[in-house]
């Protein structure tokens, strides 16, 4: 008799989430926000999980949400569901930055963002250095831990954290970085619908 198996029941890296590690979404995971998503985490600790999705561009660019912003068409992306009405920026820009947090592999979030505003004026700071974006993706207590269990998402590490900030940057990319066992994430289709 034939043995019942899921396709998907992977073994994965076992990798725990912590800031500058990146969430990458199951293949079969559709919500609307983190369907084909890679979110990178900032802060992980008891009280929860924040990170931001970094490969859904909003369709809108950063000078039309701040008026006087020096730099025009710097895409926005979908931080994620909570928090709709916050910027927030991802950067590798360090202590150039007053107020950033280290969130590991040279990123940082957040800071001052007239600072941001002077060093782009200034041509310091470069739109390759900074991505932004309007919400955050956030998991309450051990809700990411469940998801991780169920398989929902799978935790990498990155070698270097500026290439999580260019444009070309997408879930493809990542997929195709794992390892042989996740050759059933590399070849699911966009929609299965249509296979």
């Amino acid at each position: 008799m034939a043995q019942d198996s899921d396709i998907f029941d992977i073994v994965t890296n076992r990798l725990s989430p912590k800031p500058g590690r990146i969430l990458v979404a199951s293949p079969t995971l559709r919500d609307m926000f983190f369907k084909s998503a890679v979110v990178i985490v900032a802060e992980h600790n008891e009280n929860g999980t924040i990170g931001y999705i970094i490969n859904k561009y909003s369709g809108v660019n950063i000078d039309s949400v701040i008026e006087d912003f020096p730099v025009k068409d710097i895409k926005l992306y979908m931080g994620g569901p909570v928090g709709q009405d916050l910027l927030n920026f991802i950067h590798n820009a360090g202590n150039l930055i007053k107020d950033s947090t280290p969130i590991g592999n040279g990123l940082y979030l957040g800071g001052n963002l007239d600072t941001i505003k002077d060093l782009m004026s200034k041509g310091i700071l470069l739109p390759e250095h900074i991505k932004f974006f309007i919400g955050y993706a956030g998991w309450e207590d051990s809700q990411l831990i469940t998801e991780l269990t169920e398989k929902h998402w799978v935790v990498s590490k990155i070698s270097n954290g500026d290439e999580l900030l260019t444009e070309e940057y997408d879930y493809k990319y990542e997929i195709n970085r794992m390892d042989d066992s996740f050759r059933l994430w590399k070849n699911f289709p966009d929609d299965p619908v249509m296979n």
